[in-house]
């Protein structure tokens, strides 16, 4: 057991994820953050927190947070890969090469509340379209002359548990090969945000 003088809160969702399955992972996701913001007890205004998917772990979150700047609106890694298509639709799900991994950031509280909070219809629409990464990439974007946005991660998550949508395992060997290759990317190219 560690020892730390942390103080933490655990906040019941009412409803937890009953919704229209057709919202989407992403639309229940912030709905609850949304709740645990707007019930918290502990969180000032002036604090960042880490949104973290539920079904899964990382395992280098230390050295992730030790590795955040001091100052920022929002701390996560976009993507944008260049030489790939625009859209790329396998079966129903349409992918996009510019995108926000949504399992895992850090924000202040109030640009959360600024940029997406009241966006809950419009993280359902993206959803609807097949493209809430996107939605969010776009936002953040757009600020990235006017607001501290760090758009990647100094350190690769290393992200252990199993794809919401299609079952992949995340530490399987072709996930954990990909890990490698951007954290050595990252360190030499921290400027391409693959």
């Amino acid at each position: 057991m560690a020892n730390h003088e942390k103080t933490i809160e655990i906040l019941p969702v009412p409803g937890g994820n009953n919704y229209p399955r057709e919202f989407g992972k992403a639309y229940g996701d912030f709905k609850m953050v949304n709740y645990g913001l707007s019930h918290s007890k502990i969180l000032l205004p002036s604090d960042v927190f880490w949104k973290v998917t539920g079904r899964l772990q990382v395992k280098n979150i230390e050295s992730l947070i030790q590795s955040a700047p001091k100052n920022y609106d929002i701390y996560c890694d976009l993507h944008n890969i260049p030489f790939v298509g625009k859209k790329l639709v396998i079966g129903n799900q349409i992918f996009d090469n510019k995108w926000m991994d949504l399992r895992l950031f850090s924000s202040t509280y109030k640009y959360y509340n600024e940029r997406f909070r009241d966006n809950i219809d419009a993280i359902k629409e993206s959803v609807l379209q097949g493209l809430p990464k996107q939605y969010f990439y776009k936002i953040i974007t757009k600020d990235l002359l006017t607001r501290k946005i760090v758009p990647r991660f100094a350190v690769q998550p290393i992200i252990v548990g199993y794809g919401g949508y299609c079952n992949r395992d995340y530490n399987a060997l072709n996930k954990k090969l990909k890990n490698v290759a951007r954290s050595i990317l990252r360190f030499i190219t921290p400027w391409l945000w693959l």
